[in-house]
């Protein structure tokens, strides 16, 4: 895949290379890696997360399954859906088509005679979805049931999620809140605002219509297509990939792990980071970098002005300020 520059202004003269893009799996987790350095123009990284594999769903179970259970009810006047359960995988699709909430749980167990529960309960204008299992012992002694819910859903509808236990998908739904929990996470094509916390796990977020706010424990972070506002409140630690956000990005604070940040129409502020590269390349507004502990600044393409500490800093085409 060759990259494209999104036309952003440009200071100074100066060649241009571009970047290619592959997928490679690590630790059993697929990620898009950029192959040639950092130069004038950063990758696409949409078409890379577009051919993620899914998060939820895609292992197979080995073990047999208990008979699933399917929930089905009319979501008239409801605007919410509060997934209250902790299944080992979750996924969510929203479709135009649909006007109920068709929910299906089963399990991937060493008990077959294991008993999914699944419930539906509507108060307000929300409904709140619990699964389990009777088979699940719990952590200390090992999880012998692995839960596993899809929920389909009105694309109208926003996803609440008060903690995630494993690997989640979200995709073509109206609005998205995550509460906290671990596991990988793949959020697509939201039409409006997306709030998550994530303890442990990579997640990636694509085509985000509204504002994104994320505060991310440990993992890979890639982010691509967010039409608002793209604010990071905290990233402890992960490599951090950032490409194609239409108003400011802001970064609270970094701990460790390298930054990229790519095709801003806005500004881009980075408050706290601590180790790993700040590499920006294409940004329609200033850049501005508060404190960093230690590593290499390398940035350009950047329209207003720059603002960073004197510590390893490198630019093309742009002086420092």
């Amino acid at each position: 895949m060759v990259c494209a520059s999104r036309g952003t202004q440009h200071r100074g003269t100066y060649g241009r290379k571009h970047m290619d893009t592959k997928l490679v799996k690590n630790n059993g987790v697929w990620a898009a890696m950029f192959l040639t350095g950092l130069t004038a123009s950063f990758c696409h990284v949409q078409d890379a997360i577009a051919a993620l594999p899914g998060a939820a769903g895609a292992e197979q179970c080995s073990r047999g399954s208990a008979p699933a259970r399917k929930v089905d009810a009319v979501l008239d006047g409801i605007s919410t859906i509060v997934v209250r359960t902790t299944p080992s995988q979750l996924r969510v699709v929203g479709a135009a088509a649909h006007t109920e909430l068709v929910a299906l749980a089963t399990t991937c167990d060493r008990d077959k005679d294991a008993t999914v529960i699944l419930e539906a309960t509507r108060e307000g204008s929300r409904v709140y979805v619990v699964a389990s299992s009777d088979s699940d012992r719990g952590p200390l002694l090992g999880p012998s049931t692995n839960l596993r819910v899809t929920l389909t859903v009105p694309h109208s509808v926003k996803i609440e999620i008060e903690n995630m236990n494993g690997p989640t998908t979200i995709e073509g739904v109206s609005a998205v809140s995550i509460g906290g929990g671990m596991g990988s996470l793949r959020i697509n094509d939201i039409a409006g605002d997306v709030a998550v916390r994530n303890g442990v796990g990579a997640a990636y977020l694509a085509r985000i219509a509204g504002d994104l706010q994320i505060e991310d424990g440990s993992g890979e972070l890639i982010v691509s297509g967010v039409d608002g506002m793209l604010r990071i409140l905290a990233d402890a630690a992960g490599q951090m990939v950032i490409d194609d956000v239409h108003r400011d990005v802001v970064i609270d604070a970094d701990g460790s792990g390298e930054i990229r940040v790519s095709r801003v129409s806005g500004d881009v502020r980075v408050g706290r980071d601590g180790s790993g590269k700040i590499l920006v390349s294409g940004v329609g507004g200033n850049l501005t970098v508060a404190d960093k502990t230690r590593g290499l600044i390398k940035y350009e393409h950047v329209a207003g002005s720059v603002h960073v500490p004197r510590l390893e800093t490198a630019a093309t085409g742009h002086p420092r300020r």
